[in-house]
């Protein structure tokens, strides 16, 4: 399968470092260049927000991405962290969202890659477009699937930390023609989005402390008993001396 092409567009001084991203490995996209647009122009909405229309003349370009996301911190229409904006442009807030994320420890990169995967994901199920359909497909029950629709921004929480695909959204994507391992793929790649492994082990203290207490036991024997027989190697090595004749 050839890889999508896509083309991140920071605008303006977003609190995120899309530079990270770059590197990221994927088997259906490739994230081929960052461009920074400094200086953005007055909002034209109430509220300090961006209209679809606005955002449009900014990302939009004549370059060969498949898909170009814009990436920007101030309020769009309606107050959405996500709009489409074009058959081949969309646009992430990460007003508001930078706060919600960053309280319950998920990067914001993480964010802004699980919403890269849901629009390839859905250029490749639309064919080769994102057009206006893409609205039709995300529900609004938050199952921390990669559709969520999370129409209430700190749902986005459980649709970033862990995602995944749900039962209804396996089943749809399983009737359209797509790549032989597709979603198997898909979800594999999908399992990297997570938070950072400290957090995870901190919630995982909080969630289970009987076992946490059990699994810090053994660990503190472990390393006990590891000390004790380096302890005894040590000596032997360094005063232990051959008999006398």
């Amino acid at each position: 399968m050839t890889k999508i092409k896509v083309r991140l567009v920071q605008l303006g001084t977003p609190p995120v470092s899309l530079k990270e991203l770059l590197g990221w490995k994927s088997d259906f996209f490739e994230i081929e260049a960052i461009q920074h647009l400094p200086d953005l122009p007055d909002s034209d909405l109430a509220g300090w927000a961006y209209s679809n229309e606005a955002l449009k003349k900014l990302i939009e370009s004549g370059d060969s991405a498949d898909i170009k996301m814009g990436v920007v911190y101030a309020p769009l229409e309606n107050n959405y962290y996500m709009h489409r904006l074009s058959n081949h442009a969309c646009v992430l807030s990460l007003f508001e969202m930078a706060e919600i994320l960053t309280e319950a420890n998920i990067p914001l990169e993480a964010f802004v890659i699980r919403n890269v995967y849901m629009m390839v994901v859905l250029y490749l199920e639309l064919g080769s477009t994102i057009k206006s359909d893409v609205y039709k497909v995300p529900h609004e029950d938050t199952r921390g699937c990669l559709f969520d629709f999370n129409a209430f921004k700190p749902n986005a929480i459980w649709s970033t930390e862990s995602v995944n695909l749900c039962t209804s959204c396996k089943s749809r994507l399983m009737k359209r023609q797509l790549p032989l391992d597709f979603i198997k793929n898909l979800e594999r790649e999908l399992r990297r989005v997570k938070k950072p492994f400290a957090f995870r082990v901190l919630e995982f203290i909080k969630k289970h402390p009987a076992w946490s207490t059990i699994i810090s036991a053994l660990f503190a024997l472990a390393l006990n008993i590891f000390a004790s027989i380096a302890y005894v190697l040590w000596l032997k090595k360094y005063f232990e001396h051959p008999p006398l004749p």
